[in-house]
């Protein structure tokens, strides 16, 4: 470990990671209220970072500025050694993977002190990992469950409406509220109900479902 000035640190030109603008947003909020926690892996040899080029450049824009120094975990690797650390460093097949179990229980334990979106999670990441288990899927399915009541109730040919599965509706995911909103509005669906049958929307965008 070395202390080190920003101006030290290179960005390597071959890098293979990206990152959505979503995600960035995530990362700066998460280092905003937990702070760096790992240090950025460095090249003494030649100054490129090996590890953590998304961190670096939130860090960048926490502190409005290049001109500050930090702590790094200085190694010293010629340029094959460089790269296979910068692939091995975020390789997840090299990784471990989620306890999904463990992870339930965390977060089901701390429910009301935890805050999923500073371990980087968002609600649809967690309906993805957890589905029906979680609050929020709970939620979801008692809306299924009264939307497809009312079309029973409104539909007297009740024999094409067959939710035996859970093959019979899908879940529509927005980058937030704003843009939810835009899209019922765009399709003139009420921006109060969340759920909706699949025919108003099909006539909104003008699609033949029969």
């Amino acid at each position: 470990m070395e202390v080190i000035h920003r101006s030290q640190i290179l960005n390597a030109p071959y890098n293979p990671r990206k990152i959505t603008g979503d995600a960035k947003r995530r990362l700066r909020e998460s280092l905003s209220k937990l702070g760096m926690l790992a240090p950025i892996t460095w090249n003494k040899r030649s100054g490129f970072i090996v590890g953590g080029h998304q961190r670096i450049q939130a860090m960048d824009a926490l502190n409005g500025t290049k001109d500050y120094s930090l702590h790094v975990a200085s190694v010293d690797l010629d340029d094959s050694q460089e790269r296979e650390a910068n692939v091995l460093l975020n390789n997840s097949a090299a990784q471990g993977d989620w306890d999904l179990t463990a992870l339930q229980s965390l977060l089901s334990d701390g429910a009301e002190t935890l805050d999923v979106e500073a371990m980087g999670f968002t609600n649809a990441d967690i309906w993805g990992m957890f589905g029906t288990s979680q609050d929020e899927a709970g939620a979801v399915d008692a809306g299924i469950d009264q939307l497809t009541a009312s079309l029973l109730d409104a539909d007297k040919e009740a024999a094409e409406y067959k939710p035996d599965t859970d093959d019979f509706y899908i879940v529509l995911v927005g980058r937030d509220t704003e843009q939810i909103d835009r899209f019922l509005e765009a399709a003139k669906l009420d921006k109060n109900e969340r759920y909706h049958d699949i025919r108003t929307i099909a006539e909104a965008m003008g699609i033949d479902l029969e």
